[in-house]
């Protein structure tokens, strides 16, 4: 029977940490059916049409991110890319489509019996996938619309000069020419804070419900970014430094979400929210790392742990050095989750709920303990190692009620990446890796 005529359950990745090549595992599965499939510039505002922003510097409008109702965009197609995993389907559900444009790799050298890790979608992997850890223990996932390896068509990026799958690289210096959108909130003092196209420097931004971050287009700070909070308009950060969100990060507007999870009526649903121009929208790129929650984790000191994700060479402990107070000020950002066994907010330094579409070249990582999380946009990162306690495992006895979250809405005996159906039907957001999505 051809593993893509049904549902499927393959195992990549467990939940502590050594070298693992999926292409070099102790026991290989035969290969699976390969798809076919091949399928100093002016201000832009959000309203602007494609065939306004085709006038940019970039390819198909770079760096111009907004609603695009004049039809699809070249925009990604999945809510999930990731090469490397640290636990990163722990307890976890995809709701649309996952890309691989490397070997699928994991770190583990163990396993812990974990329960529903899935997606809604297919799995698109431009190179090998494989079932087993070199231990030949077992991680499933179940991949619902089957995994397609050695695939080439537009579910995943490729290269513009080459035409093959390639991890999307955003030039930054180039960027820097596009960047002509606004953002405004406030520091850690209620100071104002505005960004006009270019910050330089380090930059703390910061929104509350009722006074939100607003963002408009493109803008670029060159340092570090530290932001959290609510924010409101549609528009991308690009980072050169590392990116910091210490507690939730959500949209101040009428929420989209959930899409549908049927994918005809999902799209369906993103072309009428685009023709409307409805909803928030954000998007996070970094050329370096994002952080979510809880900085002190475990996962970045990990004795199992890599040596290029470690505490020191991602540069986590930079941000001590200029943020104010240092250790102790950042600290001061942390915010307490919901804790599913209590029901209240009493879950230290946690998160439950980003709302945008990231990016991060090196990693995006964070901790949220017994607190149930979404990321509502996306994800795109060469390594993915978010990780939330749900289910049993860790020294927990039981797994984290069905009940839905108060903060994200959906049951809080899993994790979430939430994929924007908006993008496919004319939402460009990181508008830099346009000419990777054909």
């Amino acid at each position: 029977m051809s593993l893509l005529s049904c549902s499927i359950t393959l195992a990549v990745v467990g939940c502590s940490s050594s070298s693992f090549d999926s292409s070099t595992g102790s026991q290989k599965t035969a290969p699976l059916a390969q798809s076919r499939d091949s399928s100093t510039p002016e201000s832009v505002s959000i309203g602007d049409s494609i065939a306004d922003a085709s006038k940019s510097v970039a390819p198909d409008g770079g760096g111009t991110d907004g609603f695009f109702s004049d039809g699809p965009v070249k925009a990604p197609r999945f809510a999930l890319l990731v090469n490397d995993l640290k636990c990163g389907m722990c307890h976890t559900q995809i709701n649309g489509d996952v890309a691989s444009t490397a070997a699928v790799s994991d770190w583990s050298t163990g396993h812990v019996a974990l329960s529903d890790e899935r997606v809604s979608g297919g799995w698109y992997a431009a190179k090998s996938w494989t079932d087993m850890t070199p231990e030949g223990k077992k991680y499933n996932i179940t991949v619902a619309a089957g995994v397609d390896q050695n695939y080439a068509g537009n579910k995943v990026p490729n290269d513009p000069v080459s035409g093959k799958p390639a991890f999307p690289k955003i030039d930054f210096n180039g960027a820097a020419l596009r960047m002509k959108g606004s953002l405004s909130g406030v520091d850690t003092t209620g100071k104002a804070v505005t960004v006009n196209g270019i910050h330089k420097g380090n930059l703390i931004i910061l929104g509350t419900k009722a006074a939100p971050i607003k963002i408009d287009g493109s803008v670029m700070i060159q340092g570090e970014l530290v932001i959290k909070g609510v924010y409101q308009g549609v528009g991308t950060i690009y980072s050169t430094g590392n990116v910091y969100i210490p507690a939730n990060l959500t949209s101040a507007g009428k929420g989209v979400y959930p899409f549908p999870s049927d994918p005809a009526a999902a799209a369906a649903k993103g072309k009428t929210l685009v023709e409307a121009k409805t909803g928030d929208a954000l998007g996070i790129a970094t050329d370096k790392s994002i952080l979510i929650a809880d900085l002190n984790s475990g996962i970045y000191d990990n004795a199992l742990t890599p040596p290029s994700q470690r505490r020191a060479a991602l540069g986590i402990e930079n941000l001590y050095t200029w943020f104010p107070e240092g250790k102790a000020g950042y600290a001061k950002l942390y915010e307490k989750a919901i804790n599913c066994d209590t029901g209240a907010l009493d879950s230290p330094n946690g998160f439950n709920l980003i709302e945008a579409y990231m990016y991060a070249a090196q990693s995006i990582g964070g901790r949220s303990k017994r607190s149930s999380w979404a990321i509502n946009g996306g994800v795109i990162t060469d390594v993915f190692h978010v990780l939330g306690g749900v289910s049993r495992g860790g020294g927990q006895t039981t797994d984290c009620p069905t009940t839905a979250s108060p903060v994200h809405g959906y049951p809080q005996n899993g994790n979430y990446v939430n994929y924007d159906y908006r993008m496919q039907a004319g939402l460009r957001i990181l508008g830099e890796l346009a000419p990777y999505f054909n």
